[in-house]
């Protein structure tokens, strides 16, 4: 130590040093209020909020303990018992004040040698630099060494902390002493904020809510579904969850599934919502939301099974204008025609309290109750809908999701006909024909009549045809029939503009049509038929003269016709002579000659259908002799009277049919109709065109692709040998055809002339006969 009288520079360094340990002192008691206060109000508030848990409470008690334990033995136990040496002041000092220039710590140093012999010789110097030291001492600021500053900011803080967490706990005295007793560990909770509130549908007839044992149960049916609204109190939460908990049936009792936690839907400031859908099992719940989280109520709901339906008979009841036989079927869905009855019977799984029958989803009435499963309802079939049924079980619970099931009411179609001949909707006749006419009539139930109708173009109101019946094949009643009606034109009377009837005359047009008429009735047996009718159809009467005219004209073109048919089959002949000529050797056919033979049978079917075209239009030719009666003579009406009964036997209504005039061909070859001029001259026509397309020239198509397929030389040979003899045929018979035709014309000419000549000998005599009578 410094020997001196005044102590001064021990003075200065003991004060520097105390002066060292309070800040000390001060600053780690400062840290350790600030932490105490810190967390007094983290915890306070967090734990308030949050409502922590008991494990994280005590981990932030331990955490407080440990820091502040640490903080006490680190800022105040250690500073203040760290010893602080003369040498460390000095330094300190010099530190503080560079000015010094280490004269201060050598002036200690020095002083600790007053007493040391050894020193005698530099006794001088050591007093010397030891009052310089003394005298520096006493000048020194302490303040310049350690700044108080820090140690009273941090005082600052830790008073505002420690007043603000004893404001806050002592204005909250009571929520203070349980944040403590909560803070130290105990499992005291804070006071309630939020209250939920549980609001059950309880005005639902589907759903059924029971308190028993303090015990809510809800009662509700498989497959419906279950609203669950919630009413908060006190402070609304962020999300309010429904948890459920399933319930699975077992042999030793119930077990209940885990937790599912399920958010409801908000609605509005203070409801949430939620709605459970199609429900098949039961299951416990119950609801949380903020601090509320008690699980009370809890609450049961059982899915039971409701009544459905096991099984559905329709019995139907047709109306007779169908001609349906009764029937009964075991399905739902009905398909039945308007008018019809039908009783439905559905039994159910469980026993019925009552069951309401729905017709497009309104209600119609209660069925009847025949047993305890077994319903019944009986309804009139007047229009396409569906229906189901609503049940309400012994158990007091309905079926949530009826089937629903189809009616299809089917309307009485109207009958459809179709005229098949005459083909043209406008013919020519003369004031003699007859018209064949004939026509299919279907209808869905049954056909009740057929008529024909007519007037004059342009006249107001229709007529029955009713001289002569139709010939129907089938029965009337029936679903189908075919109608033959020969329209004797000569035998129609229509009244003139005096009202007087007439028959018809040239320059006179016809009109009409077939009506066909069905069963339909009405419920109450009014008969209301359905009708159908064919388009209109138009004759116009003509002279014979000029019909002939016509026909001479219609022969032309016909002779045009078979003179290119002729031509046609010459080519492919020629073609054919040429390809055949390359495999005489026996040679097979190459891919180009195959190719060649395929373009043949082509061109072979085109004169098959061209030949066709050929015999329909002669056929029309012969029609228009026969049923203008443009020949005279008995024979013609007995020949239109077997081409209609052919037609009759043999179910034909086309204009043409190749197998009637074969037949016709026939019986007239046979000699039993007589002979007959210009009709029998028409009907050889009609045959050997229709030997060309249905016998010759199919013959030659058939062979040739027989032929072209054969995989030996000798049947390829022997098809085309075949099928060249059938192609000379046709040029052969073709030839024949246009003979005939040219035959054919020049008879017409002289028929042609020997009228006019007989016109001209009429017009004669008839001015003869006037000259005489002047």
């Amino acid at each position: 130590m410094i020997r001196d009288d005044g102590r001064v520079l021990e003075k200065r360094l003991a004060q520097l040093r105390q002066r060292l340990r309070r800040l000390y002192l001060g600053f780690g008691a400062a840290t350790l209020l600030i932490i105490i206060g810190f967390t007094a109000l983290i915890s306070f508030g967090a734990d308030y909020l949050l409502d922590l848990p008991r494990g994280v409470r005590l981990v932030l008690l331990a955490t407080t303990v440990a820091t502040l334990v640490f903080l006490t033995i680190r800022r105040l136990v250690y500073p203040l018992r760290r010893p602080l040496t003369d040498d460390d002041l000095a330094l300190l000092l010099e530190n503080a004040h560079p000015e010094l220039q280490a004269r201060l710590i050598s002036a200690i140093q020095l002083s600790r040698h007053a007493d040391d012999r050894s020193w005698n010789e530099s006794r001088a110097l050591i007093d010397s630099v030891v009052a310089e030291g003394r005298q520096l001492a006493e000048g020194l600021d302490l303040r310049r060494v350690v700044d108080p500053k820090p140690v009273q900011r941090r005082a600052g803080v830790a008073t505002v902390l420690i007043l603000s967490a004893a404001g806050v706990l002592a204005a909250n005295a009571e929520l203070a002493g349980i944040w403590w007793q909560r803070f130290l560990g105990s499992e005291i909770r804070w006071p309630q904020k939020t209250f939920l509130r549980l609001v059950l549908p309880t005005d639902d007839p589907a759903i059924f809510v029971d308190e028993a044992d303090g015990e809510t149960r809800i009662r509700v049916a498989r497959g419906g579904s279950l609203p669950v609204k919630v009413e908060v109190e006190g402070t609304i939460p962020e999300t309010v969850e429904l948890v459920q908990q399933l319930i699975a049936l077992e042999s030793d009792g119930e077990r209940i599934g885990l937790d599912r936690r399920i958010p409801m839907q908000r609605r509005g400031e203070r409801e949430f919502q939620i709605r459970f859908r199609d429900l098949i099992d039961s299951f416990y719940f119950h609801i949380e939301g903020g601090d509320d989280n008690d699980a009370d109520p809890r609450v049961r709901v059982d899915v039971i099974m409701p009544p459905e339906i096991d099984q559905i008979q329709v019995d139907y009841l047709f109306p007779a204008y169908t001609g349906l036989p009764n029937k009964t079927e075991y399905q739902g869905n009905i398909d039945a025609p308007i008018g019809t009855i039908v009783t439905i019977t559905a039994r159910t799984t469980l026993p019925l309290e009552q069951a309401t029958f729905l017709i497009d989803g309104q209600d119609v009435g209660n069925m009847e109750l025949v047993e305890d499963r077994l319903v019944r309802r009986q309804l009139e079939v007047i229009g396409t809908a569906q229906y189901s049924f609503q049940l309400q079980g012994q158990n007091q619970l309905r079926n949530q999701k009826p089937g629903v099931y189809a009616i299809r009411a089917i309307k009485d179609q109207k009958p459809s006909l179709r005229l098949y001949s005459p083909s043209r909707v406008q013919i020519d006749a003369t004031p003699s024909a007859v018209v064949p006419i004939r026509a299919l009539i279907q209808d869905d139930y049954g056909i009740a009549g057929v008529s024909l109708r007519y007037r004059l173009s342009g006249a107001e109101a229709d007529q029955e045809y009713s001289l002569v019946p139709p010939q129907l094949v089938g029965e009337t009643g029936s679903s189908r029939l075919a109608a033959y009606y020969p329209l004797e034109i000569g035998q129609l009377q229509l009244p003139d503009e005096a009202g007087v009837a007439r028959p018809l005359a040239e320059g006179d047009t016809l009109e009409y049509f077939l009506v066909a008429s069905d069963f339909q009735a009405t419920s109450a047996g009014d008969p209301i038929p359905n009708e159908g009718e064919t388009q209109r159809y138009h004759v116009d009467v003509v002279s014979p003269g000029e019909l002939i005219r016509r026909i001479n004209e219609r022969q032309v073109r016909l002779k045009e016709m078979t003179r290119s048919l002729r031509g046609l089959q010459q080519e492919t002949y020629q073609e054919f002579e040429a390809l055949r000529g390359l495999f005489a050797d026996g040679s097979e056919l190459q891919p180009a000659d195959q190719s060649r033979a395929v373009r043949i049978e082509i061109d072979q079917n085109r004169v098959t259908n061209d030949a066709l075209a050929l015999s329909q239009e002669l056929a029309g030719l012969f029609q228009t002799y026969l049923f203008n009666r443009l020949e005279p003579g008995y024979q013609i009406d007995k020949l239109i009277g077997l081409v209609d009964e052919l037609a009759r036997e043999g179910g034909y209504l086309e204009s043409y049919e190749p197998e009637l005039f074969s037949e016709v061909v026939a019986i007239y070859a046979s000699g039993q109709l007589g002979e007959l001029e210009m009709t029998g001259k028409v009907l050889g026509l009609v045959q050997l065109a229709q030997d060309v397309a249905t016998q010759l020239s199919p013959d030659a198509y058939q062979a040739l692709a027989r032929g072209r397929k054969s995989p030996e030389a000798s049947a390829m040979s022997e098809e085309f040998n075949l099928a060249a003899d059938r192609q000379k045929a046709v040029l052969a018979t073709l030839e024949t055809l246009l003979t005939k035709m040219e035959e054919w014309e020049d008879y017409q000419e002289v028929l042609q002339l020997t009228r006019e000549l007989l016109d001209l000998q009429r017009q004669l005599n008839e001015r003869t006969i006037q000259e005489l009578n002047k």
